[in-house]
């Protein structure tokens, strides 16, 4: 029993401050609310109190984002459900390609498993950005090819996909690992999030490479859990989905007027209407936009970054990997429009930074950000930095002979 205010016990209730205690009328809301007690359910006149009103309006706020998550998952299975991941490498394996609505989805995952899946190891795969999603087995006749490009590639995600490789007896005579502007920035300073789906293969790698471990909050991202929850996603999907004359699913087409395809060989084809979209004009707009977001943001190289690429790099020479670290080069429109800006004495840096650990290493170089010097010009692009398969065909000429394309045998 607690002591008074002096320090004395207080005396036990008689039997008439019993009464009193339970005779008395309840407090009124107010009194309620004042003192810190729960709202009551009912007030002193026997209505619904707030508290009724407010545990109602947060059951429907409740439901409404519980319906938005269950929409959102259920019209973009291929970001949220691994089942449906796992579906379409199973069909990519088999040798059907997968028609998409677009390709924004969790490609990761899709690649995690079709590395799985592999009952041989390919001559050829290429690690990098969707600078390479148009690169397809007819590029290089004759060897055993795969495209594992993934979207907006970091540091982060060739050391995942060497690490799938190493899990599953798959490392290829030779391994095309690409080396974009960006390739070397820090999680603090990336603007998107599609390289999340990388980290937890990139997490199985640190031991392995002896990396420090990476705080966990590093690696979080809100807006991935904001696309979930938002409604006009919801209605745009849905809305999609109400009006498509096809839907997504595996095909033996190579072609389809209205949906994008994931060919089985990991590369992409476009579709008839975004093909009809790639203008020109829209392609020089696109690239002279980008130019001048990245004059105005510059990526830059971090210490910590390097040093982790250069122990994977490390770790292919130790099992005599024919390494090539290659620079798929840029729409000349916009390279020019970026010339002489701290951008290109960045991407000048990123190429100097990729010789010096070729040559530590005994491993090739090919391509540059310049697209002269892989003989690439304006109307092989669909915007500042994807390239059509006949720009491609250029840098892989040098992957798959070692010369520059102006001596190498057409492929």
């Amino acid at each position: 029993m607690p002591a008074t205010a002096h320090g004395a016990l207080p005396a036990p209730d008689s039997p008439e401050d019993l009464h009193r205690q339970t005779t008395t009328r309840p407090p009124d809301r107010q009194d309620a609310a004042g003192g810190g007690d729960p709202l009551p359910l009912q007030d002193g006149d026997g209505e619904l109190g707030p508290g009724v009103y407010i545990s109602l309006l947060l059951l429907v706020i409740a439901g409404v984002l519980t319906a938005i998550a269950f929409a959102n998952r259920s019209l973009t299975p291929l970001i949220y459900q691994k089942p449906a991941q796992a579906e379409v490498a199973r069909t990519l394996h088999g040798g059907q390609n997968y028609a998409l609505y677009d390709l924004n989805f969790e490609i990761r995952g899709v690649r995690r498993h079709q590395i799985r899946l592999m009952t041989k190891t390919p001559e050829l795969i290429i690690l990098g950005a969707s600078h390479w999603q148009e690169a397809h087995a007819g590029l290089t006749p004759g060897v055993d090819f795969f495209n594992a490009h993934v979207h907006r590639d970091y540091y982060d995600d060739p050391i995942g996909m060497v690490g799938h490789l190493l899990d599953y007896n798959r490392l290829p005579e030779t391994l095309v690992i690409s080396v974009r502007d960006a390739t070397f920035t820090p999680v603090a300073e990336r603007t998107d999030y599609l390289w999340l789906g990388g980290i937890p293969s990139f997490r199985a790698m640190e031991p392995r490479l002896g990396l420090p471990k990476r705080p966990w909050y590093e690696d979080y991202h809100l807006k991935p859990v904001l696309d979930l929850f938002s409604l006009r996603l919801a209605i745009t999907g849905g809305l999609r989905e109400l009006r498509a004359k096809n839907r997504p699913g595996p095909t033996d087409a190579d072609f389809a007027p209205d949906l994008d395809l994931f060919m089985a060989d990991g590369s992409i084809r476009w579709s008839g209407a975004h093909l009809a979209a790639f203008t020109p004009d829209y392609v020089r707009d696109r690239a002279l936009e980008m130019a001048q977001h990245v004059r105005r943001h510059p990526p830059r190289i971090n210490a910590d970054t390097v040093e982790a690429f250069r122990r994977m790099l490390a770790l292919l020479q130790n099992h005599e990997v024919d390494v090539v670290l290659a620079h798929p080069p840029f729409n000349p429109q916009f390279h020019d429009a970026v010339a002489g800006t701290a951008y290109a004495d960045h991407l000048t840096a990123v190429e100097a930074l990729t010789r010096e650990l070729a040559a530590r290493y005994g491993f090739r170089t090919a391509g540059s950000f310049d697209p002269a010097r892989v003989g690439c010009t304006a109307d092989m692009y669909i915007d500042s930095e994807h390239s059509r398969p006949v720009c491609l065909q250029k840098l892989l000429a040098q992957v798959v002979s070692g010369r520059p394309p102006a001596s190498a045998s057409a492929l």
